[in-house]
Parts: structure tokens; C-alpha cells; sequence
């Protein structure tokens, strides 16, 4: 039984350390596929711009990503292969590649279909590999249920972070100083939110409840746990992971952790059975120490 367990362990360790090695290898080709595209976004988008500040910068790429991804109609998933198929239509929902490859913010069809995490996201991933601080900005409902599902970016400049809408056509709102405004900014002078107005008078959302990080994603089970292990402070106070948004990297990462597992599973098979061949090869090589021919009688010592 004992010989048996240890050879289907063994087996389902070199099974691991084979599809953990083509996982590893196919997300890495996909890892630099999302690098490409989001490279060369970058490059067409700022090229011959005349950007003084970051927020040219930032409002110049969320006008290209809106230009790029406007597209009401939705992605045909016919025309994806079956990887982005999986992404898109996955936890994760569309990739900043897949949008930017196909020109789009959505699967036609699909449950999920709304231009702002897919925008957000890309912006993001943009700003991030040009090394500039971003984070996700959700609007959840208030106590009256009004206000929330929304997910808009925040990017740190001059000491505060500042609000840009993608979905929105890059909407901002700007403060006293003319300067692009922050959350707490924004709430606190109704005169600056009601600028949106101007371009969306039916704007619905508000800045009654901003968040990080959306947890109603997760079963309520999960997020009661969560809490409770991070305390109600630091629960409300926590960002989207950054891998949440990099969803190739993240998979691949998480393959390369379980190769590892793999092949430290069967390094100890191995070791194991080196151990033993080595031991019974040693014993098989050297007398039996109860098979040497003793002394017997008494031996007389003369002085």
C-alpha cells in the first residue's frame, strides 16, 4: 500500500512539473504579447503630443483608450482565441490586451458589459509601466442604495491623488485653483462635482461612497471573513490588488509557484530513493559486523 501511494505521488508530481512547465511557457508568450500592445499603445499615443505635465499625460492616454475602445456593440467572442475567450469571459472579465487588440470594452452578449472597469483597467496598466502611481476608484451606493456602480482611476500627482473617469471621455473635475480635483476635494464642494453635468446631465453616480476595491465580487462568506481578519478600518481602506488587473502575469505566477511545488515534491521522491540505493548499496558492500571472526579465549599480557 505504502509502495503504491509513493508511486502515485510520484506520478502526479511529474504530471505537475509537465503541464506546469507548458502553462508556464504559453503565459509567458502571453505575457509579452500584453506588452507588446501595451507598449505600442503608449508610443502611438504620446507620440508628437506636446506633454508639459502628468496630466497631460494621463489625460492624453485616456482620450486614445476612449478613441480605441468605444465600441457599444461589444467584441465578438468568435473572433478571439480560446485563451481570450477564457480571459474575457473569466473572474478577471477583459484584459487591457484584448481590448486594445480588438478594439473593444466588452464580449458582445456577455453578462458583463459596461465600457468603465474594462477603460480603468487599461489606463491603469498604461500608467503603471510608465512608472506613474494609479489605483483603482470605485463609487459604490450610498445608505439609500443610489450613487454606486462605477469604477473610475486615481493617479498621484503633486502630493494628492486626482480623479479621471476613462468610460467617461477622460472626465475630470477641476478645483478652486483650476487644478484637477481630488476625492475629498470633490465631496467637499458640490460646485466642483456638478461640473460633470455639463457634459451628462443624467449623470448618475456619486462620490457618496468611494471605495478601492469593489468586494461584492466575492461571496458574502468571504468578505465577512476578510473583515474580520483585517478589522472594518483596514477593510474599507484596502486598494485592488495590482495583479487583479494583470491577470497574465498573475496566472503565470501562480504556475511557476506550483511548478515549483512540483518539483520539490519529487526532489524529495528522489532524494528518498537515492537515500535508500545509497544505504542498501552500502550494506551490501560491507560486512555484516556479526560475521567477523571474534578472538576467543584469554589473551596474557606479560610485563
Amino acid at each position: 500500500m505504502k509502495l503504491v501511494l509513493s508511486r502515485t505521488y510520484r506520478l502526479i508530481a511529474i504530471l505537475g512539473c509537465l503541464f506546469f512547465t507548458v502553462s508556464s511557457v504559453f503565459l509567458y508568450i502571453k505575457v509579452q504579447e500584453r506588452n507588446a500592445y501595451m507598449q505600442g499603445f503608449i508610443t502611438v499615443s504620446l507620440s508628437n503630443k506636446t506633454l508639459l505635465t502628468r496630466d497631460d499625460t494621463v489625460l492624453t492616454l485616456a482620450n486614445s483608450i476612449y478613441s480605441l475602445t468605444k465600441n457599444d456593440y461589444g467584441v465578438e467572442l468568435q473572433k478571439m482565441d480560446w485563451y481570450e475567450r477564457f480571459e474575457s469571459t473569466f473572474f478577471f472579465n477583459m484584459s487591457s490586451t484584448v481590448a486594445l487588440k480588438y478594439g473593444g470594452y466588452g464580449v458582445r452578449g456577455h453578462y458583463v458589459f459596461g465600457p468603465c472597469g474594462t477603460m480603468s483597467r487599461t489606463l491603469l496598466n498604461a500608467l503603471w509601466d510608465l512608472d506613474i502611481p494609479a489605483r483603482k476608484l470605485q463609487l459604490l451606493n450610498n445608505q439609500y442604495g443610489k450613487g454606486g456602480g462605477h469604477t473610475m482611476v486615481e493617479y498621484f500627482d503633486n502630493g494628492k491623488w486626482k480623479v479621471i473617469a476613462p468610460s467617461d471621455q477622460a472626465q475630470i473635475w477641476r478645483n478652486q485653483k483650476g487644478e484637477i480635483a481630488s476625492v475629498a476635494e470633490i465631496q467637499s464642494d458640490r460646485a466642483i462635482f456638478n461640473q460633470v453635468y455639463e457634459r451628462y446631465p443624467q449623470f448618475p453616480y456619486l462620490f457618496d461612497n468611494p471605495r478601492h476595491i469593489n468586494w461584492s465580487k466575492l461571496p458574502v462568506w468571504v468578505q465577512e471573513s476578510i473583515k474580520t481578519i483585517l478589522g472594518e478600518e483596514r477593510f474599507n481602506k484596502m486598494e485592488t490588488p495590482r495583479w487583479y488587473d494583470h491577470p497574465r502575469q498573475a496566472i503565470f505566477y501562480a504556475c511557476l509557484f506550483f511548478l515549483g511545488v512540483s518539483l520539490f515534491i519529487l526532489g524529495l521522491y528522489y532524494r528518498n530513493s537515492l537515500y535508500k540505493i545509497v544505504i542498501k548499496s552500502i550494506k551490501s558492500t560491507i560486512p555484516n559486523i556479526n560475521t567477523v571472526p571474534m578472538f576467543k579465549g584469554k589473551t596474557s599480557i606479560h610485563v
